[in-house]
C-alpha cells in the first residue's frame, strides 16, 4: 500500500487511527506517520510554510499551519486554538 491510499484510509476513517476532529491529534499522528517514514513525509513542508508567509520564524510546522488556517484568530502558533 503506497502512503496516498494509506491516508485515503485515514481519511475515511480517522477514528481508526486515533484522529477525533482535534488539531492535536492531528498533528501527533502525523509526526508519528513522519517519524516512520524518516522524516520523509514533511521534508520542508515548514520551510515552505515559513517561505509562504514571506517572514522568518523559528516555530515549526504545526504552529506554522495554524497561523495559516486561522488567520484572524489572536495569537500565535497553538494559542489561536484557545481564541
Amino acid at each position: 500500500m503506497n502512503d496516498r491510499k494509506f491516508f485515503e484510509g485515514v481519511k475515511a476513517r480517522p477514528g481508526f487511527y486515533g484522529i477525533e476532529g482535534s488539531y492535536r491529534n492531528t498533528v501527533i499522528f502525523l509526526t508519528g506517520f513522519d517519524e516512520a517514514r524518516s522524516g520523509g513525509l514533511l521534508r520542508g513542508f515548514t520551510e515552505w510554510l515559513v517561505v509562504r508567509k514571506g517572514e522568518c520564524s523559528s516555530f515549526g510546522w504545526q504552529a506554522l499551519a495554524l497561523d495559516e488556517a486561522l488567520p484572524d484568530a489572536e495569537g500565535w502558533g497553538w494559542s489561536k486554538l484557545y481564541n
